[in-house]
């Protein structure tokens, strides 16, 4: 039975950042109080209500408040992190405050649903203000976005002869900045059938145009991101039976050259009354033009208000593998295990500069007029030294290999011991170069943590 509902929610988090003495006297402020905030304060609402003669529609949405306090060192640095950016010089909507000991701000999202018959229809509009921050007690990603979308679907629910259901959708969304600044502009369709023999597939793709990012620069200025078209699918076979499957790929291609190809792999089998094998390889191929390096300071530089933000082009290989073990031998003896595999290779080259904020133009070191030499000192001028810098190589070849074996034995009732043995093995050999076949001869040969551990635990009882 619908209805409609509506709920609270608030928590508060306060630190007590003086250090204690032996005899539980406060001594001076502990230096936690430069990194964690003294409170954090989150206020949240939602609810819902049912439209329509037969309630087919429903309206929902939710608000939320946040207020954190701390010292004036710790909100300037909250300011400038990952998820607020205050620092950018192009915003004129947020502005950095060294003496500020509060942060505060407020997110929301209202949305209308069509809930029943074949005709789907569903549209928001939500935003988290700049100030916004609730990673006190909760979590807190992006901020400065207002989002807008709007999706219309159909669904075919009477079963056929081949086909038990199916559904597709189109969907436009968009996002701005609180400058009211086009941040993303999507368009994009998926769809999904569900055959009578419980097999599945789903499909989704589109195209993002090309937009501004307030972000890329990391506290920078805006500049173009290129548009994106991409593609994914995925099929997976009756969960139900002893050998099942899920298979995806995905592609992406940006306007720039950047491109990125995945695919991945899941293998379930039940061999027999007991055993329980499943394999899931994955790999990923991934050329981005623009890979964010890092940020010097040149007060010359007044084309991008003193700074240069160093990029460069990224050629990225991922693979991985889950693997598990499911074996009860008896009711009272059983053998659990997961293992996997980790290789991650990164190859940069053409480092680069933004000329300018807005654009998607660079200045490649080493081209008019610049210098870059194989020790990766780069003259961004080609004249004095006085703006020259240095870069570290940041080709990586990352390799692991994790994984943890358990045998558990209830040996009576309520009693039982584990022997369970944990390994943990990486290298960072042959940065920037990507061979399997000797990347994992290095990491089966290089040294590796192999924990053992005995638990065992006793009832005692009748």
């Amino acid at each position: 039975m619908m209805g409609d509902g509506l709920g609270f929610m608030g928590t508060y988090t306060h630190r007590i950042m003086n250090g204690v003495e032996l005899l539980g006297d406060f001594d001076d402020q502990h230096k936690s109080a430069e990194l964690l905030s003294e409170k954090g304060l989150g206020l949240g609402i939602d609810g819902w209500a049912f439209l329509g003669k037969n309630q087919n529609w429903a309206l929902g949405g939710w608000g939320g408040f946040s207020e954190v306090n701390g010292t004036e060192s710790r909100i300037f640095d909250l300011q400038r992190n990952s998820s607020h950016y205050f620092q950018r010089p192009d915003a004129a909507h947020v502005k950095l405050d060294t003496n500020s000991t509060s942060l505060s701000g407020h997110a929301g999202r209202i949305k209308l649903n069509k809930e029943g018959g074949t005709v789907t229809f569903n549209a928001a509009l939500g935003w988290i203000s700049p100030g916004f921050e609730s990673n006190d007690l909760g979590l807190t990603g992006s901020t400065d976005v207002i989002n807008k979308h709007i999706m219309l679907g159909y669904r075919w629910l009477e079963r056929g002869q081949y086909i038990r259901s199916a559904n597709a959708s189109l969907i436009y969304a968009n996002n701005h900045d609180f400058d009211w600044v086009k941040t993303s502009d999507v368009f994009f369709g998926m769809g999904q059938i569900r055959f009578v023999n419980f097999w599945n597939i789903h499909a989704d793709g589109g195209y993002a145009l090309e937009n501004l990012s307030n972000t890329n620069l990391r506290g920078g200025p805006r500049v173009l991101v290129p548009g994106e078209a991409f593609f994914s699918a995925n099929l997976s076979s009756d969960y139900r039976k002893n050998l099942s499957f899920d298979w995806s790929y995905n592609y992406g291609s940006e306007d720039d050259g950047g491109h990125e190809t995945g695919l991945s792999m899941h293998v379930n089998m039940k061999l027999g009354d007991r055993l329980n094998l499943s394999f899931g390889p994955a790999i990923s191929w991934e050329t981005a033009m623009a890979q964010y390096i890092k940020t010097i300071d040149d007060p010359a530089n007044t084309q991008m208000f003193g700074k240069r933000y160093v990029f460069s082009q990224l050629d990225q290989t991922i693979t991985s593998a889950d693997i598990r073990i499911d074996f009860p031998i008896t009711p009272q003896f059983t053998v659990e295990g997961y293992f996997q595999p980790f290789f991650a290779v990164g190859d940069y080259s053409g480092f680069k500069e933004y000329k300018r904020p807005e654009s998607n133009e660079f200045l490649v070191y080493g081209e008019e007029g610049s210098t870059i030499d194989e020790n990766f000192v780069i003259d961004p001028t080609g004249g004095s030294d006085d703006d020259a810098f240095t870069l570290y190589n940041p080709d990586f070849n990352y390799k692991s290999l994790v994984g943890t074996l358990v045998l558990r034995w209830e040996f009576s009732p309520g009693s039982t011991m584990f022997f369970v043995w944990t390994h943990n093995g990486s290298n960072f050999e042959n940065q920037g170069v990507f061979d399997f076949t000797q990347d994992f001869d290095t990491l089966l040969k290089s040294e590796a943590d192999d924990i053992f551990a005995l638990k065992l635990s006793y009832w005692f009882g009748q």
